[in-house]
């Protein structure tokens, strides 16, 4: 037998014998031995002694904790890395991560995981901990096939389905690490340009809220509230082995190359898909995974709309400053018939009392036609009016409107808020504070 690798922990001398194609591990304390046979997992038994050559000082720690057949290999491990850097993922040449843990078959779960992290520059290994795990963490640990019945093609072809992906702080020291699900084993890596841990492939795409937040647009302006955003839809996928990110809006911006828009009434606004364009200053909402063909149903009635000049009308009356102008004009109207009955109290008054007693009847009457005329008559009327008219407008579309009545057709359905109005930066901002408003066919987000 030759020996793979050894440690001395506690005055207890360990090591990793290489028997065949079986791996023995000893320990040997005032003359006592123990002996025990290393399961290596979804390894060969070359491949099981590097990883426990590499990973020495990390299984170090594991002895000193508990000297027993789970503390020297890894359950899964992984060469291909990912490093998330200014929001891009690059590929990290010199890393490779191990996911260690004790495995209780009889419940198939993996017990006190952490990771090992072997970097090939400076030859060393450290372990770090899992902490708060995230989904494709979560995942792995739950559902890996470690019952007594798996073999080394299924235990293989599952860490396939997983990508390690670091976060690094400014000095390159490692923040974080994460698992990223794939969609199909050993699939390249595609994920959406907002979330970056929501994974694309060809048949798997993501649908975001957006707004374009120093936008203004008449089919949603609030005329007093000034840049109060676009709401967009974008959707992202994969196709023929590329990525792409389109948008869906409605905008009243003529499209001068198309004679029949010329003809687009004032208050009627255009479908339109925005291919692969970058728009700046973009606030979004979640994204969410959508199936590819949940996100094609949602888009057959808007290029259909597109392609077809069905034009979306928006309310005239849109803006809070039109909602208060009938208003104004019932305050005025009010003001100059009481003015006028104030010109004819006052006329009367004066000719049948004398002068002294005239001026104070004048003055009461001032006071009261001032107070009750310019503080009372228009807040009421305001008020009344103001809520009628937006009571109106609650049915009409604007742009945050026409996108909440698209998205249910790719299984993303809405509640809230309940105002009537809504601006774009308000419905994304509403959104990311409410992710109990969104449900998601199938499952609640």
């Amino acid at each position: 037998m030759s020996v793979v690798a050894s440690w001395t922990i506690h005055q207890t001398e360990v090591s990793v014998h290489q028997d065949q194609d079986r791996l023995k591990f000893s320990s040997k304390s005032n003359g006592e031995m123990n002996e025990g046979h290393l399961d290596l997992y979804s390894y060969d038994t070359a491949s099981a002694c590097r990883l426990i050559q590499i990973y020495h000082s990390v299984i170090e720690t594991h002895l000193k904790e508990a000297i027993i057949a789970s503390s020297f290999l890894p359950i899964f491990s992984w060469d291909k890395i990912a490093v998330l850097r200014d929001d891009r993922y690059l590929k990290a040449a010199d890393v490779q991560v191990a996911l260690f843990g004790r495995i209780d078959r009889e419940a198939r779960k993996i017990l006190d995981a952490h990771w090992g992290i072997y970097t090939d520059s400076n030859k060393s290994s450290e372990r770090f901990e899992i902490g708060d795990a995230a989904d494709g963490v979560t995942q792995c640990l739950q559902n890996a096939p470690i019952s007594d019945a798996a073999n080394i093609e299924e235990m293989t072809q599952f860490a396939n389905f997983f990508t390690v992906v670091l976060t690094l702080y400014p000095d390159n020291k490692i923040q974080s690490v994460a698992l990223l699900k794939l969609w199909k084993p050993s699939a390249s890596l595609f994920t959406s340009l907002f979330d970056r841990f929501v994974v694309l492939d060809e048949d798997h795409w993501a649908v975001t809220v957006v707004s374009a937040k120093d936008y203004s647009c008449r089919c949603c302006e609030k005329g007093i509230i000034p840049s109060s955003g676009h709401a967009l839809i974008a959707y992202e996928g994969v196709k023929d082995g590329r990525q792409f990110r389109n948008f869906a809006h409605i905008t009243t911006q003529a499209n001068e190359d198309d004679p029949v828009d010329r003809k687009r009434k004032p208050n009627e606004a255009r479908v339109n898909i925005l291919e692969n364009k970058r728009i700046r200053n973009l606030i979004n909402g979640p994204t969410w995974p959508r199936p590819k063909i949940d996100v094609e149903k949602m888009l057959i009635p808007i290029k259909e709309a597109e392609k077809k000049h069905l034009y979306v009308p928006f309310a005239k009356t849109k803006d809070i400053c039109a909602a208060i102008a009938p208003t104004a004009t019932l305050a005025a109207s009010a003001t100059k018939v009481a003015s006028q009955c104030l010109i004819v109290i006052v006329s009367i008054g004066c000719y049948l009392t004398p002068a002294s007693t005239a001026m104070a009847a004048l003055a009461t009457v001032a006071r009261t036609y001032f107070c009750t005329t310019l503080w009372v008559v228009p807040p009421i009327l305001l008020t009344r009016s103001i809520r009628d008219n937006l009571k109106l407008n609650a049915d009409r579309l604007n742009c945050v409107h026409w996108m909440k009545d698209q998205l249910p057709a790719s299984g993303i359905m809405i509640s809230g808020p309940n105002n009537s109005i809504l601006t774009a930066n308000g419905f994304v901002e509403y959104l990311n504070a409410n992710p109990g408003a969104v449900s998601i066919r199938g499952q609640n987000i």
